[in-house]
């Protein structure tokens, strides 16, 4: 059962646990969960370098080689990960279009 009041601090989720009020919703925004249509959405999963360039349709080679030129990546430990919306983003602003 999920309880809310706006007059005061009362929250109870469906565990039983007291929670603050908007803290569901500051916690997915925290955690990089987007809000799309009354529901919360998971946050796009992190692609390996053979997965992005994969679904590119280009050599592993060629996604090295666009580091140097601004390719969005992080790196964590030595593992590189990509964000596909943010490489295609950023593929759009190269290209002009």
């Amino acid at each position: 059962m999920v309880e809310r009041r706006t007059s005061n601090t009362t929250s109870t989720s469906s565990t039983g646990l007291w929670t603050p009020p908007g803290a569901d919703a500051a916690g997915a925004r925290a955690a990089g969960v987007e809000r799309s249509g009354g529901g919360y959405r998971r946050p796009e999963p992190w692609v390996t370098k053979r997965q992005l360039a994969e679904h590119l349709k280009v050599t592993v080679r060629w996604i090295e080689m666009q580091h140097h030129l601004g390719l969005p990546y992080v790196r964590r430990g030595g593992v590189v990960r990509y964000r596909i919306s943010e490489v295609e983003a950023w593929l759009r602003r190269m290209s002009g279009t």
